[in-house]
């Protein structure tokens, strides 16, 4: 195959800054497309790369699978359309890529701990039933979202040891839309803000990265009070 072929044209070098670019990219496309039925192997054919090369890239760089990444954004969709609209979960299921709507329920419960249409009563502000149930649904929901936030976080730490891409590219990346709200979270999952953390752990400042690192294991760090 030559240099200068379409199929390597994200794939020339397997770098880090390549390797986090490349991924970078997928983040991208999936964020427009996942809700209109976008798979793993038709986004590894966007990047015009291998469907194996797509799934190690984002092993490596966000330590989840890209199907995986696919099907948070597409939970993300959901729970703003169940909150927004009047829709029925049928109708999300497939605004959001589900061909049935019991896969998008059982995805659904996986990722929040509850169903949609208990997600869409609690934050729609309507009583589900008794302040008991209330309570504990609310728990369980809570729950969920530290979860979702520990996730994201976990994979936070990873970029911001193995990269040099700005704290609030790595927030987007990771799924936290406001670089300010990413930076509350990431300090009070692991009691530093990203920068702290990037200097402590990797040894250098953003600046340093010229020098390459292999990927390491991070310390499992206390939960700030």
């Amino acid at each position: 195959m030559s240099r200068n072929s379409p199929r390597r044209s994200l794939g020339d070098t397997t770098s880090r800054e390549a390797v986090v670019a490349r991924v970078a990219a997928a983040v991208a496309i999936i964020r427009e497309e996942a809700s209109r039925g976008l798979g793993v192997a038709a986004l590894a054919e966007k990047l015009r790369i291998s469907r194996g090369s797509l799934e190690k890239d984002f092993r490596s760089v966000l330590g989840l699978s890209p199907y995986r990444q696919i099907v948070q954004i597409r939970m993300a969709h959901a729970k703003r359309l169940l909150v927004d609209s009047t829709f029925p979960v049928g109708e999300i299921a497939a605004r959001v890529g589900f061909a049935h709507a019991s896969h998008f329920v059982m995805r659904f419960k996986q990722f929040t701990g509850c169903s949609p249409a208990f997600y869409r009563t609690l934050h729609c502000g309507r009583e589900p039933g008794s302040a008991g149930a209330e309570g504990m649904s609310m728990s369980m929901l809570r729950g969920a979202g530290d979860i979702e936030t520990l996730d994201g976080v976990d994979r936070a730490k990873r970029l911001l040891v193995t990269t040099s891409l700005p704290v609030r590219e790595i927030g987007r990346i990771v799924g936290f839309g406001d670089a300010s709200y990413f930076v509350v979270r990431f300090r009070r999952s692991t009691g530093y803000v990203p920068g702290s953390y990037r200097r402590i752990f990797s040894g250098r400042t953003v600046g340093d990265w010229a020098e390459k690192r292999p990927m390491m294991c991070l310390p499992v760090l206390p939960q700030a009070r």
